[in-house]
C-alpha cells in the first residue's frame, strides 16, 4: 500500500454507500486512470465529471479496479492548467440541458483560446461569448460558471482554513455568492454554526489573524459575544444574565473596558439584543429572542380570546361530561374522576390550556373525553413531535394522529386538499419534547385562523433537545389555565416503584435495595465501569428477555454508551447464521435482532421512536432485503430503505427515544455524572416501566442524579407569559 497525493480530473462517478462516492479521472499530468473511493465524512458533495479535485489517499488492492485509492481527505479546487477547461466544460452538469453540447464548446475554444475563454467565463463577459453563440445561451453559461467558481472559491477558502468538510456543505447552502469575499470581510460571521463546528471559534480566530484582524477588532469583540451565546444556546439557553456574560468575557479579553466593548459592539451589529425581565437584564441571540418574543405574542392573542369561547352552553357541557363518564363507566368499568372532568371542562372552554401529571395518571384518558367531546362540536386535531408519540396518541384516542411536521406539510401544500376547518381544538400530546422554533411554526400556521391549543405532557419529564422551553413556561405561569393529575394507575396504585419514581421526581431518593431477583419494584444492581455492565446486562436479558435497556447517552466516548451495548449484546445473544444480515456501514443489522427507526419515513408508515424486530433476509433480484415486525405487521425493507429510516440495533435506545413509550420492566443504564445525567433524565427512565426498574449505577451517582434539577429548571430564556 503507497501513499498519494494529487489533483485529479474526474471523468466518471458513481455514487457510493451512504452518500459517498466513487470517482474516476486522470491525475493532472498523467495519463493512467485512477479510481478513488471517499467517504460520505470527508466530502462536502459527490464530485461530478469534468470537475479537480485535490486528494489524499493510499493506493489498494482491487478485485475490479486495478489502481485504486482510498481517499483519506480531498475537496473540490480551481482547474490548475486551462487546457482542462474544455473537458469540464463538456463534461460538467451544470452545463448540460443549455444546448450547449461539445461543438459550441470547442467552438469557443478556437475562438478564444483555453486561456482566454476561462478568464473570459470568469470576468463575466457575456458579450464576447455572444459573438459565437446566441446572447442567453452565454449569459446562462455565465451564470453556471460563476456559480461552481464561487463554491470552488469557498471551499478552498475553508479548506485553507482547517475547516471540516460537514461545515462548508452547510455555509455552500447558506452562502451562494460572492461567499469568499464576505468571510475575509468578516470570518466571523462563522460562529453562527456552533451547532456544526463545535470547535469554530479557534478555527475562525485562527483564520481571522491570518487575514490580518486584530484581537481587539470591533469584528472580533461581537464575535466573541455571539460564540459565547452560540454555545449557550447549544446547549438550550436562550439568553445569558448580562453578569454572567461579562465573568465569561473577562476570560477571554484582557480588560473590562475591552468587554463592555465587545458587548457594545455585538449591539450595534444587531447580532444580539437585550432583553429586561424580573429585574434582569439579559443578552440574547437575535433569532432566539424574535422566536420567544413573537411566541409570546400569540399566547396573548389566545388569552385575550379565551373569554368567547363555549360549546353551546356551560349547562350542555356539563352534561356531555357527565354522559360521557356514565358512558365509560358501562363499558370500560370506570368513570372520569373529578381532576379529570375538570381537565376536560377546562380544554373546552379555554382557547389555551394545559394538562400535565406524573406518568400514568391517566392523562390519555382524559385526552380521550376531550377528543370525543370536541369533535361533536369542531375539528380537532391530534399532534406529537415524534412519530412513536404520534401513534401512541392514535392508539389513545382512536382516531388519525399527525406529527406536527406531518401537519405542518399538509397546511403548507395547497395540492394536498388537507383542510384544518373552521376554529378547530389542536392538541399536541407529549408537549414537553416541543421546542421553541417549531411551536412558533405550528401557531404561524393559525396566524390568521382562530383556534384552541391543548398541551398535554409532564414537566417532571425531558424537555426539548432543542434550544428554550415553553410547556414548562406554560405550566408554570399562573395566566394560563392548567390541570395537573395526580392518581397514578398505570403502575400499582402506592407500588415501590410508583413511590421511587415519585421520589426521583421530588429530589429525595432514599438508598435503593439491592435486586436479588424481584419483579416489582425499583432496585439498583451496583455498576462502575463498562465491562461489568456489559456482563450484567447480558445475563438480565438471559432471564428478562423483553427487558428494554435504557440509556441516558448514545456516545461511543461514554462507559454506559448504547452502541456498546448494542454491539456486545448482539455479539452474545444472537444464534443465527452470520451471514442473515445486513452491513450497515458500522454495524450489522441480523435477524432476531430488536431495531429502531430513527427517521420519519410517510411512504413506510414508519416513525421515529417505532420500534420492532428484524425478522428475516431475503434476496429479491439480487437485491438484499430486510423484514421488520413493527406491531405485528411486517415490512419489507431495502438496504437503501433501511438506511433512509436510520434503522438502528435496539437492545439499548436512549432515554430520549424512550419518552412516550412504556414497558413491564426497563433497565437504565448510568454510570458517569455527565449533564446528561439530571432528575428528569432518570424519572422519565424509571416512569417508563410498569413493574420493574434495574438501575445499572452507583448509589453515588444516582444520588448526584436526582440532586440535580430538572434541565427545564436551570435554563436561562427570555421566553415568559
Amino acid at each position: 500500500m503507497s501513499n498519494l497525493s494529487s489533483v485529479i480530473q474526474v471523468s466518471s462517478v458513481k455514487p457510493g454507500s451512504f452518500g459517498g462516492a466513487v470517482f474516476s479521472g486522470r491525475i493532472i499530468g498523467q495519463n493512467k486512470i485512477y479510481t478513488c473511493r471517499a467517504s460520505y465524512k470527508i466530502i462536502t458533495r459527490i464530485p461530478q465529471p469534468g470537475e479537480c479535485w485535490q486528494f489524499k489517499g493510499s493506493i489498494t488492492g482491487h478485485d475490479q479496479f486495478r489502481d485504486f485509492v482510498l481517499i483519506e481527505s480531498c475537496h473540490i479546487v480551481n482547474l490548475p492548467i486551462a487546457a482542462y477547461v474544455e473537458r469540464l466544460l463538456v463534461k460538467h452538469p451544470a452545463f448540460r440541458g443549455l444546448s450547449f453540447g461539445k461543438a459550441k464548446v470547442s467552438k469557443l475554444v478556437r475562438a478564444f483560446g483555453a486561456e482566454n475563454l476561462a478568464q473570459a467565463l470568469t470576468a463575466g463577459r457575456v458579450s464576447y461569448l455572444a459573438e459565437f453563440i446566441n446572447p442567453d445561451l452565454a449569459q446562462k453559461v455565465v451564470d453556471a460558471w460563476r456559480t461552481l467558481q464561487d463554491e470552488i472559491s469557498t471551499i478552498e477558502f475553508l479548506m485553507e482554513h482547517h475547516f471540516d468538510p460537514g461545515l462548508a456543505k452547510s455555509i455552500l447552502k447558506v452562502c451562494q455568492t460572492n461567499t469568499v469575499e464576505r468571510l475575509k470581510l468578516n470570518p466571523y460571521s462563522l460562529v453562527a454554526f456552533q451547532g456544526i463546528h463545535p470547535n469554530i471559534w479557534k478555527i475562525v480566530d485562527a483564520a481571522a489573524a491570518k487575514l490580518g484582524i486584530s484581537r481587539d477588532d470591533p469584528r472580533r469583540l461581537a464575535g466573541l459575544v455571539e460564540n459565547l451565546l452560540y454555545v449557550r444556546l447549544d446547549q438550550g439557553h436562550t439568553a445569558y444574565r448580562i453578569e454572567e456574560l461579562k465573568t465569561a468575557l473577562m476570560q477571554k479579553l484582557s480588560s473590562a473596558r475591552l468587554v463592555d466593548q465587545a458587548i457594545d459592539c455585538a449591539l450595534q451589529r444587531r447580532a444580539v439584543c437585550v432583553k429586561t425581565h424580573q429585574g434582569t437584564t439579559l443578552i440574547q441571540p437575535l433569532g432566539a429572542a424574535l422566536i420567544e418574543s413573537k411566541l409570546e405574542q400569540r399566547v396573548a392573542t389566545l388569552l385575550s380570546a379565551q373569554a368567547s369561547l363555549l360549546h353551546g352552553s356551560a349547562q350542555e357541557l356539563e352534561q356531555a361530561i357527565e354522559d360521557y363518564s356514565a358512558h365509560s363507566q358501562s363499558t370500560f368499568g370506570y368513570s372520569l374522576t373529578q381532576d379529570q372532568k375538570n381537565a376536560v371542562r377546562m380544554a373546552l372552554t379555554n382557547r389555551i390550556s394545559t394538562l400535565t401529571g406524573f406518568g400514568g395518571t391517566g392523562k390519555t384518558t382524559v385526552l380521550k373525553a376531550i377528543v370525543d367531546i370536541a369533535s361533536r362540536h369542531r375539528p380537532v386535531h391530534v399532534l406529537a413531535l415524534s412519530g412513536k408519540a404520534k401513534e401512541r396518541a392514535k392508539e389513545s384516542v382512536g382516531r388519525d394522529t399527525h406529527t406536527i411536521h406531518s401537519f405542518l406539510i399538509k397546511i403548507s401544500a395547497a395540492s394536498s386538499g388537507f383542510n384544518t376547518g373552521g376554529d378547530p381544538l389542536v392538541v399536541i400530546d407529549e408537549s414537553s419534547m416541543v421546542d421553541i422554533a417549531l411551536m412558533l411554526k405550528l401557531l404561524n400556521a393559525f396566524a390568521k385562523k382562530e383556534l384552541s391549543l391543548l398541551l398535554v405532557g409532564d414537566t417532571g419529564q425531558l424537555s426539548p433537545v432543542g434550544y428554550g422551553i415553553f410547556f414548562h413556561a406554560l405550566v408554570k405561569s399562573k395566566a394560563i389555565p392548567s390541570t395537573h393529575l395526580t392518581k397514578v394507575h398505570r403502575s400499582i396504585d402506592n407500588s415501590h416503584l410508583q413511590n421511587i419514581a415519585m421520589k426521583i421526581r421530588s429530589g429525595h431518593l432514599d438508598t435503593l435495595p439491592f435486586w436479588n431477583g424481584e419483579r416489582d419494584g425499583v432496585y439498583l444492581i451496583p455498576c462502575t465501569n463498562t465491562q461489568d455492565m456489559l456482563t450484567h446486562l447480558a445475563k438480565i436479558k438471559q432471564i428478562i428477555p423483553d427487558a428494554q435497556i435504557l440509556t441516558p447517552h448514545m456516545s461511543e466516548r461514554m462507559p454506559d454508551s448504547g452502541h456498546k451495548i448494542n454491539n456486545h449484546l448482539q455479539s452474545v445473544l444472537q444464534h443465527t447464521d452470520e451471514t442473515l444480515g445486513i452491513w450497515m456501514g458500522k454495524y450489522w443489522l441480523r435477524v432476531n435482532d430488536p431495531v429502531i427507526v430513527t427517521q420519519n419515513s410517510y411512504e413506510h408508515n414508519l416513525f421515529n421512536g417505532n420500534t420492532g424486530i428484524m425478522s428475516g433476509v431475503t434476496s429479491i433480484d439480487g437485491q438484499i432485503y430486510g423484514a421488520c415486525l413493527f406491531n405485528g405487521i411486517e415490512v419489507t425493507l431495502s438496504r437503501m430503505d433501511l438506511f433512509v429510516l436510520g434503522m438502528k440495533l435496539a437492545y439499548a435506545i436512549s432515554i430520549h427515544k424512550s419518552q412516550g413509550s412504556e414497558y413491564e420492566t426497563s433497565i437504565i443504564c448510568s454510570l458517569s455524572q455527565s449533564e446528561f445525567v439530571e432528575r428528569s433524565m432518570l424519572y422519565t427512565g424509571v416512569s417508563r416501566s410498569k413493574r420493574l426498574a434495574l438501575i445499572l449505577s452507583t448509589q453515588d451517582i444516582v444520588q448526584q442524579g436526582v440532586a440535580r434539577p430538572n434541565r427545564s429548571d436551570t435554563l436561562c430564556v427570555g421566553f415568559s407569559v
